[in-house]
C-alpha cells in the first residue's frame, strides 16, 4: 500500500510540476521490482468425484503386453468451488490388466484396462478408481469351424484350414471413454 501512494504521490507532483512549468513531464521510473502474490488456498477435491476420461491414442492388443501403462487425457473439465482442478486435456495413465492376443480357430483378442491417475492443475497425480473397461476384437470362430468342417470330409488335410483363420485384436480408440472417480480426498492448488 506504501508502494502505490508513493507511487500515487510522485506521479502527481511531476504533472504538477509539468502543468507549472509549462514542460513535458518526465518519464516515471519504478526502481524495484513490484510482486504483489496472494496465496490460494487448496482445495478439496472429495473422493468419488467423478472424472471421465478418454483414450490419447489408439492401441491394439497386437501391440500390448500386460501391466503396460498407456496415456489417457481427461475429456471434461473437473470443477469444484468454481475453480478448476482438473483441466479437459490433462494427462493420465491406465494399466493394461489383462490381454489376450487374437489366435487360432478365429478367437478374438481381449484387451482390459484398468485407469490409475490423471494431473491436476498443479502437477499432482490425482488417483482414480473405476469399473475396467474391457474391449474385445471380432471373433472369426464360426467361420473357422464351418471351414475345417467342410474341408474335413471333402480331404483329410482341408481340416487344418481353421488354424489359418485368425480372429482380429481388440482396440482402444483414440476418444473412446473411460469413467472413472477419484480414489482419495485430495488437495489441490489452483491457477491464479
Amino acid at each position: 500500500m506504501k508502494i502505490f501512494l508513493t507511487i500515487s504521490l510522485l506521479f502527481t507532483i511531476s504533472i504538477a510540476n509539468a502543468i507549472v512549468s509549462g514542460k513535458p513531464t518526465p518519464p516515471l521510473y519504478v526502481q524495484n521490482d513490484v510482486i504483489i502474490m496472494v496465496e490460494g488456498k487448496p482445495i478439496t477435491l472429495r473422493a468419488g468425484t467423478p472424472v471421465v476420461a478418454e483414450s490419447a491414442q489408439t492401441y491394439n492388443s497386437k501391440n500390448l503386453s500386460v501391466g503396460q501403462s498407456i496415456n489417457v487425457r481427461a475429456k471434461f473439465n473437473v470443477v469444484v468451488d468454481k475453480q478448476t482442478l482438473i483441466s479437459a486435456g490433462s494427462l493420465g495413465t491406465a494399466t493394461i490388466s489383462d490381454l489376450k492376443k487374437a489366435g487360432i480357430f478365429g478367437r478374438a483378442g481381449r484387451l482390459e484396462l484398468q485407469i490409475q491417475s490423471i494431473q491436476a492443475v498443479d502437477g499432482q497425480q490425482v488417483l482414480l478408481s473405476g469399473i475396467p473397461l474391457t474391449l474385445e476384437g471380432k471373433s472369426n470362430a464360426a467361420l473357422a469351424w464351418i471351414v475345417s468342417g467342410v474341408l474335413f470330409f471333402t480331404t483329410i488335410i482341408g481340416g487344418a484350414a481353421g488354424f489359418l483363420i485368425k480372429g482380429k485384436d481388440a482396440e482402444f480408440r483414440a476418444g473412446t471413454q473411460l469413467n472413472s472417480s477419484v480414489a482419495s480426498d485430495t488437495e489441490i492448488e489452483p491457477k491464479s
